[in-house]
């Protein structure tokens, strides 16, 4: 055997011993894009009262993300106009810890945090062991489909609030108002 092949082998068992999980990110990129689209829909649907009678104006604008791993890509920006006051929902990526997905919501007064998660919010699990750890999930598109956008709320502690048209137009008059 060569020094080229007992380099693949060494490879091949390293990457056994050391329970990595194949994962597709180009399919993680694309979902995340999809989910941020269909969010921006669903969030002008909630407004469209408002958009018609122009209290409310939403610009969409595309912005540009380079992530380690996931590489570049494109995803669009959500600006929301009440009356001068401007609320900017930004993809930050997909590549976050306990999650598929952020957002950041920044008005004049305040900002929050939207993260697609698992329904009961982020599960994040550390092993500090000297036997060979638990294999992680391989994450599927079936599994990428459960997430939810939920809000993070760090008062005092961290905790998650579902959203919904209701916990959305009370998140964008908080980071509107303060």
């Amino acid at each position: 055997m060569d020094e080229f092949e007992q380099f693949l082998k060494a490879k091949q068992m390293e990457a056994k011993l050391s329970n990595k999980v194949t994962v597709d990110m180009q399919m993680i990129v694309d979902h995340f894009i999809e989910r941020v689209s269909t969010l921006f829909i669903f969030i002008e649907d909630i407004l469209e009262p408002f958009i018609a009678d122009k209290t409310i104006v939403i610009e969409r604008r595309q912005r540009h993300i380079i992530e380690e791993d996931y590489g570049e890509y494109d995803v669009q920006e959500l600006i929301i106009d009440v009356s001068g006051d401007k609320v900017h929902l930004t993809p930050v990526g997909a590549n976050i810890i306990g999650a598929v997905g952020r957002i950041d919501m920044r008005g004049p007064q305040k900002s929050a945090v939207m993260l697609l998660t698992r329904e009961a919010g982020p599960q994040i699990n550390t092993y500090i062991s000297p036997h060979e750890a638990p294999q992680p999930e391989a994450i599927t598109l079936e599994r990428l489909t459960a997430m939810e956008w939920q809000f993070l709320e760090r008062v005092p502690r961290s905790h998650y609030l579902e959203f919904s048209p209701d916990s959305f137009k009370q998140m964008l008059m908080r980071v509107i108002n303060g």
